[in-house]
């Protein structure tokens, strides 16, 4: 295994908080997500990862309850709230979120490496965080505004060993 990247918890946040208001309906608006609580095991969600290779080889793991995923979707496809949003834009749409978080990893700790291509998909049961041997930095993440304790408004960022 190679030398494990310096990233922290803090830096994926500031990261997802820059993605958001460079997205958000309004961008003055403090709705930039927050540190929350794992998924429930068990929970249906969408996943997308990507692979970086470099000084460093791990995935960054991108997972969501299906109301966060629209969230995003809605917010960076320009969704209109009376038309809805299909399970194939919400993938699509973490697709693209694992790919900017990816590259500011890479830029960060694996400089001259290479990002590889997101792969989504669902994942009917979530089996909760990924172990700690494997885990490097973990960050389950929801909005301001989400109702206290609602697991359909989580998200959550892993960057793993690979």
């Amino acid at each position: 295994m190679s030398d494990a990247p310096v990233v922290t918890a803090e830096d994926l946040v500031g990261v997802v908080g820059d993605l958001w208001r460079s997205v958000s309906p309004d961008p003055d608006a403090e709705d930039a997500p927050v540190p929350a609580d794992w998924h429930p095991r068990g929970a249906r969600v969408l996943r997308s990862s990507i692979g970086i290779e470099g000084s460093w080889d791990g995935d960054l793991v991108v997972t969501s309850a299906p109301g966060a995923a629209e969230r995003w979707a809605r917010a960076m496809l320009a969704i209109p709230d009376e038309e809805p949003v299909t399970e194939t834009d919400a993938l699509d749409v973490l697709a693209e979120v694992a790919n900017v978080i990816g590259g500011a990893v890479k830029a960060h700790c694996a400089a001259g490496g290479r990002l590889g291509l997101p792969d989504v998909g669902v994942d009917e049961s979530d089996a909760g965080p990924p172990p700690e041997d494997v885990l490097l930095v973990g960050v389950p993440m929801t909005w301001p505004d989400a109702p206290l304790g609602d697991a359909d408004a989580v998200f959550t960022l892993a960057l793993v060993h690979r």
